[in-house]
């Protein structure tokens, strides 16, 4: 019986330890949209010199924000006041790119 019990418990903490995100995962997710950021900051025609900032933000939600959902891309421009948003799924695919502010790009929505 106390094999019983003690084999459950360590099946749970199992379990429990191979479904929780753990900080290195998000942290490679994060530096993972980096890439896709980049790409859709030059595909929004943007010159590398006109980067200040970049912010990656990891989107919660579910159950008392206990998962990420998605990442937020925050790209402070230098050449206006403002931002560059390229929003992502949890699985880095770019959803949508828009701009904030005073920031307005040729074929990017403003909002």
């Amino acid at each position: 019986m106390r094999y019983r019990v003690a084999w459950s418990a360590a099946l749970i903490g199992l379990f429990v330890a191979a479904t929780a995100p753990s900080p290195a995962a998000a942290g490679f997710a994060e530096r993972g949209c980096r890439a896709e950021i980049d790409r859709a900051i030059s595909e929004a025609g943007v010159p590398a010199a006109d980067v200040e900032e970049v912010l990656v933000i990891r989107r919660l939600g579910g159950d008392e924000n206990s998962r990420i959902v998605g990442y937020d891309g925050w790209v402070r421009l230098r050449s206006c006041e403002g931002w560059l948003n390229v929003d992502l799924n949890r699985v880095c695919f770019v959803e949508q790119v828009y701009t904030r502010g005073d920031c307005t790009l040729p074929g990017v929505p403003k909002y």
